[in-house]
């Protein structure tokens, strides 16, 4: 079983940081824009509960009421900070879908 916890680690971490170089221009270009067209912070964070049912602090975008925020959550770049806490070993891929923690 410990061999398998490393192995779904390594595909956490390869699969994040694939993810983080391919999506970082737009990670910079969303932040840019955000920061342009409206006040307030870039990211927001919110307690989550992982598929083993450990809370963890979930980064993504602050989407706002505005016409880039829709586009943002309609698409799901919103969440795309969410790759950085899978990085840190905060997550794991799967909790993508994770809930509010309750």
């Amino acid at each position: 079983m410990q061999k398998l916890s490393w192995l779904i680690r390594g595909i956490d971490i390869a699969g994040s940081a694939a993810m983080l170089v391919v999506l970082a221009p737009s990670l910079l270009l969303v932040a840019a824009i955000m920061k342009l067209t409206s006040p307030g912070p870039v990211f927001c964070s919110s307690w989550r509960v992982t598929f083993t049912g450990k809370p963890y602090l979930r980064l993504t975008f602050c989407t706002r009421h505005n016409s880039f925020g829709r586009f943002l959550r309609r698409f799901g770049l919103d969440e795309t900070p969410f790759f950085v806490g899978v990085l840190l070993g905060k997550a794991r891929l799967m909790d993508i879908w994770s809930s509010y923690r309750r």
